[in-house]
């Protein structure tokens, strides 16, 4: 199984982004991750996740304990391009923010 890592952090105008923003997978049962940069101060937490995921290809998201880490299992085996917003919540503030993130699946032959 192979795993794909988007990490969310502040830009340089302290906006929260995806670094990659988009990425695509090959592989079938490909988890996609994310994780909180270290530039975010522990102070976010992953809620969840929405997407536009037609094709029912992506899982449940799992959170770590701390809410540093989300990952969701995306089978892959239809040809497609996700758009997922990634949810967070800022423990500081209390306010939530969501991120986007697009996965282009490319199933194998």
């Amino acid at each position: 199984m192979s795993t794909i890592t988007f990490t969310i952090e502040f830009d340089k105008q302290s906006n929260l982004i995806a670094d990659p923003t988009s990425q695509s997978v090959t592989q079938k049962n490909t988890t996609i991750r994310y994780v909180l940069g270290s530039n975010t101060q522990n102070k976010f937490r992953f809620t969840g996740y929405s997407s536009n995921d037609s094709k029912e290809q992506l899982g449940k998201a799992s959170i770590s304990s701390d809410g540093q880490t989300m990952d969701v299992l995306n089978k892959n085996t239809e040809s497609e391009t996700i758009q997922i917003t990634v949810n967070c919540s800022d423990s500081q503030t209390e306010g939530g923010h969501s991120v986007p993130t697009e996965v282009r699946n490319i199933p194998p032959n």
